[in-house]
């Protein structure tokens, strides 16, 4: 299989974490800002290789159903966010499943970065996690 350029995996990889994001529209400037600044300047092609092997890994090991896995019975706190492609109601549900502890917390018009989007209820909601 050839290897895309750098510049092409860039600009699809950045394509798809704007997608994950799911930012109101007023704060899309600054994340595609912040993203271009990343990608630009800071992103190297280790970075790259990590993230796509760290994903492949997810895709292919990891499993709420492996046979021989044993529920954890220890308190869990699952946050999400309402608008997350990434990480969808079906995985949230998937997760509580395997953690019968697990207190699950979705904030509404979030994506997938919940404590940039909404730090103050986020850590409000871990707070409250540690104080009970």
């Amino acid at each position: 299989m050839p290897l895309l350029p750098g510049r092409i995996v860039k600009t699809l990889y950045k394509k798809t974490i704007s997608r994950i994001l799911a930012v109101p529209s007023a704060e899309r400037d600054f994340w595609n800002g912040y993203l271009d600044e990343i990608f630009a300047t800071r992103l190297t092609k280790a970075d790259l290789l990590s993230h796509f092997r760290t994903g492949r890994d997810t895709l292919n090991k990891y499993a709420f159903d492996r046979p021989g896995t044993t529920r954890w019975d220890g308190d869990v706190l699952i946050i999400g966010g309402a608008l997350d492609p990434a990480s969808t109601e079906t995985d949230r549900n998937k997760l509580a499943d395997f953690y019968p502890h697990a207190r699950v917390c979705v904030i509404p018009g979030t994506g997938h970065t919940v404590g940039i989007q909404k730090p103050d209820e986020y850590a409000a909601i871990v707070r409250a996690f540690f104080d009970t």
